[in-house]
């Protein structure tokens, strides 16, 4: 059978908001019939708040926290700690105080299994402080500048990505979503020559990019989408 790897945030859900109702019943659907794996940045907590309980328990397994984590029918089947190198936390303070985004909401630095999470909004941000952000970052790239230099201070040590509208993934080198291949293969015996992975984060820098280049080393596919009805137009003609 064909194995399917989702991304949640703006794949099968708006950022940080529930999945449509309408589309979660399709989703549901679709799911019984597929080999389904859902691999998110966000921790399981969060998928709780976007994802009902019957996709969560129905999909072959949930990687979490950048693939530093895995849940099979609720149940934690590995987590991985993140090991922050000496210095980063105070270059992150650093630069959200040097920030000339005034907005601030606090949980600015979140510790998740396997990474850091950053943000200069703040995680505690609503869904209109979020939108202000966004809007903001679009203009001028300062989570690109932000990661990119974090990449080059700590080059070989952890990598950062884009994770959803205000935030910056932070893991250990090669501790980033790329692990589901090998793990699926070695686990499972998943052959990724039919294989499918979909996230709307395909891009060098987004947070989905490592895992789209190494299921498409492994012979799998890809597919970049914009939000969860791109997704759906895709899941329709399969």
């Amino acid at each position: 059978m064909k194995t399917w790897i989702f991304d949640v945030d703006g794949t099968l859900t708006p950022s940080r908001c529930e999945i449509d109702e309408e589309f979660e019943e399709f989703f549901y659907d679709w799911i019984l019939q597929n080999n389904t794996f859902l691999c998110s940045g966000s921790d399981l907590d969060k998928l709780k708040e976007q994802l009902s309980p019957r996709i969560l328990n129905n999909v072959y397994g949930v990687f979490t926290c950048m693939a530093n984590a895995y849940h099979e029918s609720n149940k934690e089947v590995y987590k991985k700690e993140f090991i922050a190198p000496y210095g980063l936390e105070e270059d992150l303070k650093e630069i959200l105080n040097n920030s000339s985004y005034e907005i601030r909401t606090g949980n600015h630095i979140e510790e998740r299994t396997g990474a850091w999470n950053f943000s200069i909004v703040g995680r505690n941000a609503d869904s209109e402080q979020r939108k202000h952000f966004k809007e903001w970052d679009d203009e001028i790239c300062a989570r690109t500048a932000i990661s990119n230099y974090l990449n080059n201070r700590y080059r070989g040590v952890i990598e950062t990505s884009l994770g959803g509208d205000i935030s910056i993934d932070i893991c250990n080198y090669g501790y980033d979503k790329r692990q589901v291949v090998p793990f699926l293969s070695d686990r499972y015996g998943i052959d990724f020559s039919d294989a499918t992975f979909i996230g709307d984060r395909i891009q060098q820098g987004g947070n989905d990019y490592a895992l789209a280049l190494a299921v498409k080393a492994a012979g799998g596919e890809y597919i970049k989408v914009d939000n969860w009805h791109d997704t759906r137009k895709i899941l329709l003609k399969t």
